[in-house]
């Protein structure tokens, strides 16, 4: 009743109680995106994997503010937590790193070194694929 244990192990604060996997819609914010995106996920416990790709967006009304993802399909707990991209044009810096914002469900992105916010910049042929895994608050 408590969940799968593993080994001899009986206490029911360590039963795996939790798996789900599905989609989820991410949304570009602090700009406009041509298209809609989806995402994939799987939650294990309170580990959540997400992965994104953006295939070949417009981006236009770009704002200057920082650039971010919407919509993840749990909201993180109180922990900054890293996350990985690749092939990615959608930024007005060279080397973005993203980031799940504490408490929330939004990507940020800072640019490598710093902790200073990049943007979006307006164009077609935009692409962003993103993955990583965050701690659910849920």
């Amino acid at each position: 009743s408590d969940g799968i244990k593993f080994g001899s192990d009986t206490a029911a604060a360590n039963a795996l109680d939790d798996y789900e996997e599905g989609t989820w819609t991410p949304a570009y914010g602090a700009t406009t995106a041509s298209a809609s995106i989806t995402g994939r996920y799987v939650k294990i416990g309170s580990l959540v994997h997400i992965t994104m790709y953006s295939g070949a967006q417009t981006l236009s009304s770009s704002t200057g503010a920082a650039a971010q993802v919407t919509g993840l399909p749990f909201t993180a707990e109180s922990y900054y937590t890293p996350l990985s991209i690749a092939h990615y044009t959608s930024f007005a810096h060279d080397h973005p790193q993203p980031y799940v914002q504490t408490a929330t469900k939004i990507v940020y992105f800072i640019e490598s070194d710093t902790t200073t916010y990049t943007s979006w910049t307006d164009g077609s042929g935009k692409y962003l694929m993103l993955a990583g895994t965050y701690t659910t608050a849920e």
